[in-house]
């Protein structure tokens, strides 16, 4: 049995590591933006409006199902 790599299938692996590279650098940027927004607020509370947490549960949704324990921050509910 011998294995033979077609042309198209070369493309889609090479297709496939330019795309992953791209989202590791997206990801990459948004971690350091978090940090340094985190780093101006400091230890102050971050107040949002519903419409902000639902946006966010939405988004966490498709994280795993992520605890609000294991965030390394909390949110409070606007007044």
């Amino acid at each position: 049995m011998s294995f033979v790599l077609h042309p198209w299938q070369l493309l889609l692996v090479i297709l496939a590591g330019w795309v992953n590279q791209q989202q590791q650098q997206i990801i990459d940027f948004q971690r350091t933006e978090s940090d340094v927004l985190k780093e101006k607020l400091g230890k102050k509370r971050i107040i949002l409006n519903d419409d902000q947490r639902c946006r966010l549960a939405v988004t966490r949704h498709g994280a795993h199902h992520t605890t609000p324990r294991s965030l390394p921050f909390s949110f409070t509910r606007a007044m």
